[in-house]
């Protein structure tokens, strides 16, 4: 295989070796065929920017020396800041990073995943520790509303601003300041946009948090089976009838894959 690039065209050139000179006939219409077998399928070819390259590698210096001689070449195209935010991410230079995807957003702001990228950034401390102390809660909240009016029906985008809408301002969950009325709202979009019940437990989470009993229940009796929901049920019935109502109703949940005795562990 070559591979051969010519401005903005790639070329992808297949050899194919018969370790034969000579075939039969039988031979050649076998090889015949695996060759329109082998044409016939998808061809998928991945190019990994050299300076992400570097940075996976850990050559953060090359990486960044990569990504900044791009951007000087092409200063108005947000995907080389985009690049930037990572490799800086992935150097823990956290303030540095969000300096590059806010960039990055200003030169596309039509862009959706900027802004989450943005978004998911600035849930970070200053050495990319993400839900620590000086983590930007606002800030990351403004971001993923940005990204939710662009693209209204982005799962990604629904799910962390339900994640992110439980944190407090202390960084806890559910902790000081915190909207429980964004978040329930917040949980509700992400259900509503994915189309399935993968953020049902969520949900219930919340309800289960506020001491909301009945609309805990009803989220998840309405639910489709997971382990996730299996044991926040069990633990429904814990806060209502306790170590006896959670072995009951673990025995009711309970197959082949969710035993009784791991979901009250659960």
């Amino acid at each position: 295989e070559r591979i051969k690039v010519d401005g903005r065209r790639v070329s992808v050139v297949h050899s194919f070796d018969s370790g034969k000179t000579l075939l039969s006939g039988a031979e050649f219409e076998q090889l015949r065929a695996g060759v329109a077998e082998v044409m016939a399928m998808p061809n998928t070819l991945r190019l990994e920017p050299t300076a992400i390259a570097a940075s996976r590698a850990g050559r953060h210096g090359q990486a960044l020396a990569d990504a900044k001689a791009l951007i000087a070449a092409y200063p108005t195209q947000a995907l080389y800041q985009e690049h930037l935010a990572i490799i800086y991410f992935a150097a823990r230079m956290l303030p540095a990073a969000v300096r590059a995807a806010k960039r990055a957003t200003e030169l596309e702001p039509s862009a959706a995943d900027l802004q989450l990228l943005l978004g998911w950034l600035r849930l970070h401390d200053q050495f990319g520790r993400m839900y620590q102390s000086g983590f930007d809660r606002s800030g990351a909240l403004a971001a993923l509303a940005a990204a939710k009016q662009l693209s209204p029906n982005d799962v990604a985008v629904a799910e962390w601003t339900a994640v992110v809408s439980e944190r407090g301002s202390d960084v806890q969950k559910y902790g000081a300041g915190v909207d429980l009325r964004a978040a329930e709202a917040a949980w509700k979009h992400a259900i509503r946009v994915a189309g399935s019940d993968s953020h049902a437990p969520g949900l219930a989470r919340l309800y289960l948090y506020q001491d909301r009993l009945a609309d805990a229940e009803k989220v998840l009796r309405t639910a489709d089976p997971s382990r996730a929901r299996n044991r926040l049920l069990v633990m429904l019935a814990a806060v209502r009838d306790g170590a006896a109502g959670a072995r009951r109703e673990a025995a009711a949940l309970a197959d082949d894959d969710n035993t009784s005795a791991s979901l009250v562990r659960g």
